[in-house]
């Protein structure tokens, strides 16, 4: 993409758009007696979409950036860390988790 000329504007607003997505599946520590489904359910839903979200942040810096700088590097170790740390707080026997 040396001669290219890439157009980063809509890669910007996927960006925006993810980092702003509120997951409602988080269970608040209030909800636990008002919930009418199980909540490791749900725990396993949000952690699944987080490891999504930010799976999908990680393969944007690692593919539209062309040489990371330092700052860009550290986010691209923070994402991979999250998204192992989610799919570690699935149980193994859930196939969410899979």
């Amino acid at each position: 993409m040396e001669w290219t000329i890439f157009n980063f504007r809509p890669v910007r607003t996927i960006i925006a758009e993810v980092k702003g997505y509120v997951n409602k599946e988080k269970v608040e520590w209030d909800e636990l007696n008002d919930l009418s489904e199980d909540f490791n359910l749900r725990r396993n839903r949000y952690y699944c979409i987080e490891a999504w979200r930010h799976a999908i942040l990680l393969y944007i810096y690692r593919v539209f950036t062309k040489k990371p700088d330092d700052r860009e590097l550290r986010m691209i170790d923070y994402f991979s860390r999250v998204i192992l740390d989610c799919v570690r707080c699935m149980p193994c026997s859930d196939t969410t988790q899979k």
